[in-house]
Formats: structure tokens, sequence, C-alpha cells
């Protein structure tokens, strides 16, 4: 059970779902988002958000890229820490959805200059996932069978500090071609 949903109508989540359309439309500061933030800047840029139907995605998952995707990230697929029940269900309206997985079906929106955000946690390691695992297995939030499955991936290579680099580039190319 999560605390906070993007697409609740609570509203310190309205106002930074504002914030972040008026950030995406009217500045030309670029945007980072990792799951929650993935979240806020779909439903900002008016995607559906909700609980996703597959469920759960715990601990590293594949999440397998189209064409622009394999060109930005140089690979056919990402190996990435998960850690969400909830979606951002259908792609925004002038941005694009460069990966998927079998329960997300938009893990990467980018748009060159102007956004990238990722549902999976590039800055996850087996550490962190060690103890969100065995957090939310006492907490009753996973049962043994999620956690069990959970635990066994956990420590499995992933592709984050491929992804942070990939960060610091669409910074980097942000700052000298800004966006017009």
């Amino acid at each position: 059970m999560a605390e906070h949903t993007v697409f609740s109508d609570d509203a310190w989540i309205v106002s930074l779902v504002e914030y972040i359309a008026k950030v995406l439309t009217a500045s030309k500061t670029p945007v980072v988002g990792i799951c929650f933030g993935h979240q806020i800047i779909g439903r900002a840029l008016g995607a559906k958000t909700g609980v996703a139907p597959g469920g759960w995605e715990i601990a590293v998952d594949n999440v397998q890229l189209n064409a622009q995707g394999q060109e930005l990230f140089g690979q056919p697929s990402l190996n990435l820490h998960q850690m969400h029940r909830d979606e951002v269900a259908t792609v925004p309206q002038g941005v694009a959805c460069l990966g998927s997985s079998p329960k997300c079906p938009v893990q990467v929106l980018y748009k060159p200059g102007s956004l990238l955000s990722l549902q999976a946690h590039p800055e996850f390691d087996d550490f962190i996932m060690n103890e969100i695992l065995h957090t939310r297995h006492n907490a009753g939030v996973f049962n043994d069978e999620m956690f069990n499955d959970g635990m066994a991936r956990r420590a499995n290579s992933h592709d984050g500090v491929l992804v942070a680099t990939k960060i610091w580039d669409f910074f980097l190319d942000a700052v000298a071609n800004p966006r017009g």
C-alpha cells in the first residue's frame, strides 16, 4: 500500500502536478523524474495514471527498449530496480515512450532537452532493495511469495550506473542546446 498516489486529488499533489506542468510548458528547465516523479510528470502532461493492473513490480526487472530507447541507452534493454504498484498507463502527447515491461507499459518518457523520466529506480542497489523488501514484508505489504521473489532478484546485476550516466548526458545536452 502506498501512502501517496499521483492520481489522488490531495491539495499538495494537485499543486505539484500544476507546478510540473508549468515548468514543462513555460520554462526551459530540463526535468528528470524517477518513480513517483515519473508518474507526476505523466499526470502533469495529461497521461492516465493509476494502479497497475499487473500489480507490484519489485527488485531487478527487465525493461525492453524500443528503437529510440536503444539509441539513447545504447542497448536493447535495461535491468533496473523497481518498486512500484502505480503506473503511467498512457503516453502524453508530444512525448516518446522509450521502453516497457510486462507489468508497466510506460517505463521511460522522453522529450529531448525537456524531460527524461523512468518508472524504475536507477539509484537503488542491493542494500537499499534488501531494506525495502524486509520493511514492506514485515509491514504486511508483501506476502511471503512476493518477498521471496524480490529477494531472489534484488542482487541481480542492473544498469543503474548506465542510466545515471545518461541522465547526466541529458542535462549536459539540455544546457548545451537549450530548447526554445
